[in-house]
């Protein structure tokens, strides 16, 4: 089992907030913008871990035991009933015969054009859980072998260049401080 992290932005978070989407969390879809990096590498048994940055802090949002990546459009089908792999614009949403409208969380609604998406059933609940800031130096990600700390300006802040962009393996110490954030 391997742990991955995955970088919502904020503009993300508030949207989840305005549609009062508090999970739990049940799919993580990849596809090719930096928005929405790949996530071709990960794998059935592997744990995805959404995470943002706020208030100078590392925030993990959820945490997803991955059981399924397939096709998103397959997914979509499957759970939505709606096979569309990109978002549909509100204004868009009227035009949209009522049998066909998407009846999901949002988080389960690809923000742009999505080619994967790993699901599971045991998804926490989404809400900010805080990395306590002294030990984010000690956080590693990369391949297997080559894990490397994550980028941090002057005040200890990861960079977002480190986190945005693509899914990060973690190293196994920092899967297990990710983890503990979950246990209870």
């Amino acid at each position: 089992m391997s742990g991955y992290i995955v970088y919502w932005s904020k503009d993300f978070i508030s949207k989840l907030n305005r549609h009062n989407d508090t999970g739990p969390l049940c799919v993580i879809f990849g596809g090719r913008h930096k928005s929405m990096p790949s996530i071709s590498k990960v794998r059935t048994g592997d744990v995805i871990f959404p995470v943002t940055l706020s208030g100078g802090q590392l925030k993990v949002m959820a945490r997803l035991p991955v059981e399924n990546i397939e096709n998103a459009s397959d997914y979509l089908v499957r759970e939505t009933g709606c096979g569309i792999s990109m978002p549909v614009p509100d204004r868009l949403a009227e035009f949209i015969p009522q049998a066909e409208r998407i009846n999901c969380k949002f988080h389960q609604c690809p923000q742009t054009c999505a080619d994967l998406a790993a699901s599971g059933t045991k998804g926490s609940l989404i809400k900010e859980r805080a990395i306590p800031c002294e030990i984010i130096h000690l956080l590693c990600f990369g391949a297997k072998g080559r894990e490397a700390p994550l980028k941090l300006d002057k005040n200890g802040v990861p960079l977002l260049i480190s986190l945005s962009g693509s899914v990060r393996r973690m190293s196994n110490d920092t899967l297990e401080v990710f983890e503990k954030l979950f246990e209870s």
